[in-house]
Protein backbone atom coordinates (compact mmCIF):
# COMPACT_ATOMS: atom_id res chain seq x y z
CA UNK A 1 0.00 0.00 0.00
CA UNK A 2 2.66 2.57 0.82
CA UNK A 3 4.70 1.01 -2.11
CA UNK A 4 1.18 2.50 -4.11
CA UNK A 5 0.93 5.73 -2.68
CA UNK A 6 4.18 6.54 -2.40
CA UNK A 7 4.32 5.75 -6.65
CA UNK A 8 1.10 7.86 -6.99
CA UNK A 9 2.65 10.59 -5.34
CA UNK A 10 5.63 10.38 -7.68
CA UNK A 11 3.56 10.42 -11.06
CA UNK A 12 1.74 13.30 -9.57
CA UNK A 13 5.09 15.04 -9.06
CA UNK A 14 6.01 14.60 -12.38
CA UNK A 15 3.12 15.33 -14.02
CA UNK A 16 3.53 18.75 -11.93
CA UNK A 17 7.25 19.60 -12.83
CA UNK A 18 6.02 19.39 -16.56
CA UNK A 19 3.02 20.91 -16.12
CA UNK A 20 5.15 23.86 -14.86
CA UNK A 21 8.05 23.30 -17.53
CA UNK A 22 5.99 23.81 -20.08
CA UNK A 23 4.13 27.04 -18.83
CA UNK A 24 8.15 28.31 -18.16
CA UNK A 25 9.62 27.02 -21.17
CA UNK A 26 6.81 28.10 -23.93
CA UNK A 27 5.73 25.21 -26.23
CA UNK A 28 9.22 23.33 -27.25
CA UNK A 29 13.04 23.34 -27.57
CA UNK A 30 14.52 23.92 -31.02
CA UNK A 31 16.78 21.17 -31.46
CA UNK A 32 19.07 23.56 -33.71
CA UNK A 33 19.24 26.37 -31.44
CA UNK A 34 18.54 24.92 -28.04
CA UNK A 35 15.90 28.12 -27.38
CA UNK A 36 12.50 27.82 -26.09
CA UNK A 37 9.79 28.30 -29.06
CA UNK A 38 6.91 30.50 -28.67
CA UNK A 39 4.03 29.66 -31.35
CA UNK A 40 1.44 31.82 -32.45
CA UNK A 41 -1.77 31.30 -33.48
CA UNK A 42 -3.01 32.98 -36.66
CA UNK A 43 -6.41 32.37 -37.97
CA UNK A 44 -7.22 34.27 -41.88
CA UNK A 45 -9.62 33.58 -44.15
CA UNK A 46 -6.95 32.08 -47.07
CA UNK A 47 -9.87 30.89 -49.15
CA UNK A 48 -12.95 32.24 -49.81
CA UNK A 49 -14.16 36.08 -51.23
CA UNK A 50 -11.50 38.05 -48.81
CA UNK A 51 -8.59 35.47 -49.57
CA UNK A 52 -6.90 38.45 -51.01
CA UNK A 53 -6.65 39.52 -47.34
CA UNK A 54 -5.98 36.50 -45.54
CA UNK A 55 -2.77 35.51 -48.04
CA UNK A 56 -2.17 39.15 -47.66
CA UNK A 57 -2.35 39.25 -43.67
CA UNK A 58 -0.14 36.19 -43.89
CA UNK A 59 2.46 37.17 -45.60
CA UNK A 60 2.73 40.23 -43.34
CA UNK A 61 2.82 37.53 -40.32
CA UNK A 62 5.38 35.75 -41.93
CA UNK A 63 7.73 38.53 -42.89
CA UNK A 64 7.90 39.55 -39.37
CA UNK A 65 9.26 35.75 -38.16
CA UNK A 66 11.53 36.61 -40.76
CA UNK A 67 12.62 39.72 -39.36
CA UNK A 68 12.81 38.24 -35.52
CA UNK A 69 15.13 35.81 -37.08
CA UNK A 70 17.58 37.47 -38.29
CA UNK A 71 18.21 39.05 -34.38
CA UNK A 72 19.78 37.83 -31.39
CA UNK A 73 16.56 36.70 -29.43
CA UNK A 74 15.86 34.49 -26.56
CA UNK A 75 13.19 32.58 -27.96
CA UNK A 76 12.44 31.01 -31.37
CA UNK A 77 8.95 32.08 -32.93
CA UNK A 78 6.69 29.44 -34.81
CA UNK A 79 3.22 30.38 -36.31
CA UNK A 80 0.66 27.71 -36.15
CA UNK A 81 -1.46 29.17 -39.66
CA UNK A 82 -4.79 27.75 -40.12
CA UNK A 83 -7.87 29.11 -42.77
CA UNK A 84 -10.78 29.88 -41.62
CA UNK A 85 -12.69 30.61 -44.69
CA UNK A 86 -14.21 34.01 -42.52
CA UNK A 87 -17.04 31.57 -41.30
CA UNK A 88 -17.61 31.90 -37.43
CA UNK A 89 -18.41 28.40 -37.22
CA UNK A 90 -14.78 27.54 -37.93
CA UNK A 91 -13.14 29.74 -35.31
CA UNK A 92 -14.36 28.08 -32.20
CA UNK A 93 -12.80 24.55 -33.78
CA UNK A 94 -9.30 26.37 -35.00
CA UNK A 95 -9.25 27.89 -31.64
CA UNK A 96 -9.60 24.77 -29.60
CA UNK A 97 -6.75 22.53 -31.80
CA UNK A 98 -4.44 25.33 -31.91
CA UNK A 99 -5.08 25.56 -28.22
CA UNK A 100 -5.12 22.30 -27.15
CA UNK A 101 -2.69 20.26 -30.03
CA UNK A 102 -0.48 23.24 -31.03
CA UNK A 103 0.10 24.59 -27.51
CA UNK A 104 0.12 28.23 -28.92
CA UNK A 105 1.11 31.48 -26.40
CA UNK A 106 -0.76 33.95 -28.47
CA UNK A 107 -2.85 34.22 -31.44
CA UNK A 108 -4.18 36.65 -33.88
CA UNK A 109 -7.01 37.15 -36.06
CA UNK A 110 -8.49 39.49 -38.89
CA UNK A 111 -11.91 41.86 -38.12
CA UNK A 112 -14.40 41.48 -35.72
CA UNK A 113 -16.81 38.76 -36.58
CA UNK A 114 -13.75 36.88 -35.53
CA UNK A 115 -12.76 38.47 -32.62
CA UNK A 116 -16.18 38.57 -31.05
CA UNK A 117 -15.75 34.42 -31.12
CA UNK A 118 -12.01 33.84 -30.10
CA UNK A 119 -11.52 36.78 -27.77
CA UNK A 120 -13.43 35.69 -24.91
CA UNK A 121 -12.24 31.98 -24.96
CA UNK A 122 -8.44 33.57 -25.59
CA UNK A 123 -9.18 35.52 -21.93
CA UNK A 124 -10.55 32.40 -20.49
CA UNK A 125 -7.86 30.15 -21.33
CA UNK A 126 -5.30 33.11 -20.45
CA UNK A 127 -3.89 32.74 -24.29
CA UNK A 128 -2.51 37.06 -25.58
CA UNK A 129 -5.21 37.38 -28.16
CA UNK A 130 -4.97 40.52 -31.11
CA UNK A 131 -7.36 41.05 -33.77
CA UNK A 132 -5.90 43.27 -37.07
CA UNK A 133 -9.37 44.96 -38.43
CA UNK A 134 -11.47 44.78 -35.39
CA UNK A 135 -13.95 47.96 -35.48
CA UNK A 136 -16.55 45.97 -32.12
CA UNK A 137 -14.03 47.61 -29.40
CA UNK A 138 -15.83 44.77 -27.41
CA UNK A 139 -12.93 42.36 -28.82
CA UNK A 140 -10.83 44.05 -26.16
CA UNK A 141 -12.73 44.15 -23.05
CA UNK A 142 -10.87 41.00 -21.67
CA UNK A 143 -7.44 41.03 -19.97
CA UNK A 144 -5.62 39.11 -22.55
CA UNK A 145 -7.16 40.95 -25.48
CA UNK A 146 -6.09 43.78 -28.03
CA UNK A 147 -7.15 45.30 -30.95
CA UNK A 148 -4.89 47.54 -33.24
CA UNK A 149 -6.78 49.05 -35.59
CA UNK A 150 -7.84 52.81 -36.70
CA UNK A 151 -10.58 53.10 -34.33
CA UNK A 152 -14.60 54.05 -35.91
CA UNK A 153 -14.29 57.28 -34.75
CA UNK A 154 -11.28 58.60 -36.34
CA UNK A 155 -12.40 57.21 -39.63
CA UNK A 156 -16.05 58.47 -39.48
CA UNK A 157 -15.04 61.89 -38.53
CA UNK A 158 -12.12 61.73 -41.48
CA UNK A 159 -15.13 61.37 -44.29
CA UNK A 160 -17.61 63.77 -42.20
CA UNK A 161 -14.93 66.30 -42.24
CA UNK A 162 -14.85 65.71 -45.93
CA UNK A 163 -18.33 65.89 -46.37
CA UNK A 164 -19.13 68.72 -44.33
CA UNK A 165 -16.57 70.58 -46.69
CA UNK A 166 -18.65 69.65 -49.89
CA UNK A 167 -21.58 71.46 -48.22
CA UNK A 168 -23.44 67.76 -48.38
CA UNK A 169 -26.74 67.94 -46.03
CA UNK A 170 -27.89 64.57 -46.92
CA UNK A 171 -26.71 60.97 -47.20
CA UNK A 172 -27.73 57.56 -48.12
CA UNK A 173 -25.85 55.45 -46.37
CA UNK A 174 -25.63 51.65 -47.23
CA UNK A 175 -24.42 48.99 -44.87
CA UNK A 176 -24.17 45.46 -44.29
CA UNK A 177 -25.01 43.59 -41.27
CA UNK A 178 -22.02 42.84 -39.98
CA UNK A 179 -20.60 43.37 -36.59
CA UNK A 180 -17.29 45.47 -37.69
CA UNK A 181 -19.90 47.45 -40.17
CA UNK A 182 -22.34 48.05 -37.33
CA UNK A 183 -19.67 49.45 -35.22
CA UNK A 184 -18.89 52.41 -37.41
CA UNK A 185 -22.27 52.79 -39.02
CA UNK A 186 -22.98 53.43 -34.94
CA UNK A 187 -20.25 55.97 -34.48
CA UNK A 188 -20.99 58.16 -38.15
CA UNK A 189 -25.04 57.99 -36.79
CA UNK A 190 -23.36 59.67 -33.50
CA UNK A 191 -21.67 62.44 -34.98
CA UNK A 192 -22.95 63.42 -38.46
CA UNK A 193 -25.62 65.62 -36.67
CA UNK A 194 -22.91 67.91 -35.54
CA UNK A 195 -22.16 68.18 -39.28
CA UNK A 196 -25.09 69.12 -40.30
CA UNK A 197 -25.75 66.06 -42.22
CA UNK A 198 -29.33 63.78 -42.24
CA UNK A 199 -29.16 60.06 -43.08
CA UNK A 200 -30.67 57.20 -44.81
CA UNK A 201 -29.85 53.69 -44.03
CA UNK A 202 -29.96 51.31 -46.29
CA UNK A 203 -29.19 47.70 -44.84
CA UNK A 204 -28.37 44.34 -46.76
CA UNK A 205 -27.32 40.98 -46.08
CA UNK A 206 -23.71 39.89 -46.18
CA UNK A 207 -24.19 37.60 -49.19
CA UNK A 208 -26.16 40.08 -50.74
CA UNK A 209 -25.26 39.95 -55.32
CA UNK A 210 -28.96 42.07 -55.78
CA UNK A 211 -28.80 45.56 -55.10
CA UNK A 212 -31.73 46.96 -57.74
CA UNK A 213 -33.98 47.34 -55.16
CA UNK A 214 -32.05 49.19 -52.53
CA UNK A 215 -30.87 51.40 -55.01
CA UNK A 216 -33.99 52.44 -56.22
CA UNK A 217 -34.63 53.23 -52.51
CA UNK A 218 -31.40 55.68 -52.17
CA UNK A 219 -32.38 57.43 -55.14
CA UNK A 220 -35.84 58.05 -54.29
CA UNK A 221 -34.29 60.13 -51.11
CA UNK A 222 -32.74 62.12 -53.44
CA UNK A 223 -29.34 62.67 -51.26
CA UNK A 224 -26.52 64.56 -52.09
CA UNK A 225 -24.26 61.70 -51.58
CA UNK A 226 -24.32 58.00 -51.25
CA UNK A 227 -21.81 56.28 -48.56
CA UNK A 228 -21.12 53.20 -48.58
CA UNK A 229 -19.42 50.07 -45.72
CA UNK A 230 -19.15 47.47 -48.43
CA UNK A 231 -16.53 44.57 -48.77
CA UNK A 232 -15.71 40.54 -49.55
CA UNK A 233 -18.34 39.33 -52.15
CA UNK A 234 -20.72 42.38 -51.90
CA UNK A 235 -18.35 44.70 -53.14
CA UNK A 236 -18.35 44.11 -57.05
CA UNK A 237 -21.79 43.39 -57.88
CA UNK A 238 -22.74 46.96 -56.05
CA UNK A 239 -20.28 49.08 -57.51
CA UNK A 240 -21.25 47.15 -60.92
CA UNK A 241 -24.94 48.19 -60.30
CA UNK A 242 -24.39 51.75 -59.10
CA UNK A 243 -22.44 52.84 -62.29
CA UNK A 244 -25.38 50.77 -64.29
CA UNK A 245 -27.58 53.35 -62.36
CA UNK A 246 -26.41 55.99 -63.61
CA UNK A 247 -26.35 58.08 -60.65
CA UNK A 248 -25.17 61.35 -60.89
CA UNK A 249 -24.14 62.14 -57.30
CA UNK A 250 -20.80 61.15 -55.97
CA UNK A 251 -19.95 57.68 -53.88
CA UNK A 252 -18.03 58.31 -50.53
CA UNK A 253 -16.50 55.42 -48.57
CA UNK A 254 -15.49 54.30 -45.35
CA UNK A 255 -12.22 52.12 -44.45
CA UNK A 256 -13.50 48.85 -46.54
CA UNK A 257 -12.24 50.13 -50.13
CA UNK A 258 -8.71 49.51 -49.73
CA UNK A 259 -9.65 45.69 -49.68
CA UNK A 260 -10.50 45.88 -53.31
CA UNK A 261 -8.50 44.06 -55.78
CA UNK A 262 -9.32 46.58 -58.41
CA UNK A 263 -9.86 49.75 -57.44
CA UNK A 264 -9.89 51.62 -60.73
CA UNK A 265 -13.88 50.80 -60.37
CA UNK A 266 -14.42 53.75 -58.14
CA UNK A 267 -12.16 56.52 -59.86
CA UNK A 268 -12.68 59.49 -58.24
CA UNK A 269 -14.13 58.49 -55.03
CA UNK A 270 -13.37 59.49 -51.85
CA UNK A 271 -12.94 57.47 -48.77
CA UNK A 272 -11.33 57.64 -44.96
CA UNK A 273 -9.18 54.99 -44.72
CA UNK A 274 -7.32 53.67 -41.73
CA UNK A 275 -3.18 54.32 -40.80
CA UNK A 276 -1.13 53.08 -43.95
CA UNK A 277 2.16 51.30 -43.70
CA UNK A 278 5.40 53.28 -44.93
CA UNK A 279 6.43 53.26 -48.13
CA UNK A 280 9.93 51.43 -46.76
CA UNK A 281 7.95 48.65 -45.82
CA UNK A 282 5.94 48.19 -48.78
CA UNK A 283 9.16 47.45 -50.80
CA UNK A 284 10.71 45.59 -48.05
CA UNK A 285 6.94 43.27 -48.10
CA UNK A 286 7.36 43.58 -51.86
CA UNK A 287 10.80 41.72 -52.31
CA UNK A 288 9.67 39.38 -50.00
CA UNK A 289 6.36 38.72 -51.88
CA UNK A 290 6.23 39.65 -54.51
CA UNK A 291 3.08 38.46 -55.34
CA UNK A 292 1.64 40.17 -52.24
CA UNK A 293 -2.88 40.86 -53.66
CA UNK A 294 -2.71 43.93 -50.83
CA UNK A 295 -0.88 46.25 -48.67
CA UNK A 296 -3.86 46.81 -46.45
CA UNK A 297 -3.40 46.32 -42.48
CA UNK A 298 -0.78 44.12 -43.47
CA UNK A 299 1.40 46.68 -41.91
CA UNK A 300 -0.80 46.34 -38.65
CA UNK A 301 -0.44 42.79 -39.04
CA UNK A 302 3.57 42.71 -38.85
CA UNK A 303 3.85 45.34 -36.15
CA UNK A 304 1.00 43.37 -33.86
CA UNK A 305 3.77 40.39 -34.20
CA UNK A 306 6.51 42.45 -33.60
CA UNK A 307 4.54 43.45 -30.84
CA UNK A 308 3.88 39.78 -29.43
CA UNK A 309 7.86 39.00 -29.63
CA UNK A 310 8.16 42.07 -27.90
CA UNK A 311 6.46 41.38 -24.92
CA UNK A 312 7.43 37.75 -24.63
CA UNK A 313 11.12 38.86 -24.82
CA UNK A 314 10.86 41.14 -21.91
CA UNK A 315 8.57 38.65 -19.49
CA UNK A 316 11.15 36.77 -16.73
CA UNK A 317 8.80 34.03 -18.22
CA UNK A 318 6.59 33.49 -20.96
CA UNK A 319 3.02 33.11 -18.50
CA UNK A 320 4.20 36.96 -17.69
CA UNK A 321 4.64 38.44 -20.95
CA UNK A 322 0.43 39.71 -20.63
CA UNK A 323 2.01 42.32 -17.98
CA UNK A 324 4.69 43.07 -20.41
CA UNK A 325 1.59 43.91 -22.72
CA UNK A 326 -0.19 45.73 -20.98
CA UNK A 327 3.08 48.28 -20.05
CA UNK A 328 3.34 49.21 -23.78
CA UNK A 329 1.57 52.73 -23.62
CA UNK A 330 3.18 53.55 -27.81
CA UNK A 331 4.96 51.20 -30.51
CA UNK A 332 6.47 53.01 -33.17
CA UNK A 333 6.45 50.43 -35.96
CA UNK A 334 5.53 50.46 -39.80
CA UNK A 335 2.36 51.94 -39.72
CA UNK A 336 3.79 55.35 -37.01
CA UNK A 337 2.57 55.51 -33.84
CA UNK A 338 0.01 53.14 -31.62
CA UNK A 339 -1.07 54.29 -28.73
CA UNK A 340 -2.47 51.48 -26.37
CA UNK A 341 -6.03 52.74 -24.72
CA UNK A 342 -6.90 51.65 -21.36
CA UNK A 343 -8.87 49.10 -22.79
CA UNK A 344 -6.33 47.58 -24.79
CA UNK A 345 -7.15 48.88 -28.17
CA UNK A 346 -3.39 50.45 -29.92
CA UNK A 347 -5.15 53.66 -31.47
CA UNK A 348 -3.59 54.85 -34.83
CA UNK A 349 -4.88 57.73 -37.50
CA UNK A 350 -6.80 57.84 -40.29
CA UNK A 351 -6.48 59.61 -43.27
CA UNK A 352 -8.71 60.92 -46.39
CA UNK A 353 -7.98 59.03 -49.92
CA UNK A 354 -8.73 59.50 -52.89
CA UNK A 355 -9.07 57.21 -56.19
CA UNK A 356 -7.10 58.91 -58.87
CA UNK A 357 -6.26 56.92 -62.00
CA UNK A 358 -6.91 53.70 -60.22
CA UNK A 359 -5.13 54.13 -57.22
CA UNK A 360 -5.70 55.12 -53.63
CA UNK A 361 -3.71 58.36 -52.83
CA UNK A 362 -3.63 60.16 -49.60
CA UNK A 363 -5.02 63.57 -49.54
CA UNK A 364 -3.24 66.29 -48.39
CA UNK A 365 -4.77 68.24 -45.64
Amino acid sequence: MKKLLLGIIIIAVAIGIYVISNQQMATSVDSNSGKPTIKIGVLLPLTGNLSNMGQSLKNGALLAIQDADSKNLKYNYELVIDDDRFEPKLDATIFTKQKSVDDVKAMVSFASTTGNILAPRADAAKIIYFNVGASDANVAKGKYTFIHWTQPSETTQKILEHQQAQGYKKVAFFAGNDAGVNALLKEYERQAPDYGLDIEVLRFNPDEKDFKMLLAKAISYNPDVYTALIWGGNVNPFIKQFNEANIDKPLNGIESVSMIDDTSILEGMYYADVAAAEESFNKHLAKNFPANPTNFAVGNMYDVINIIIRAFEAAETPDKAIDELLKIKEYNGVIGTATQDSEGIFRTNAVLKKIKNGKPLTVKE
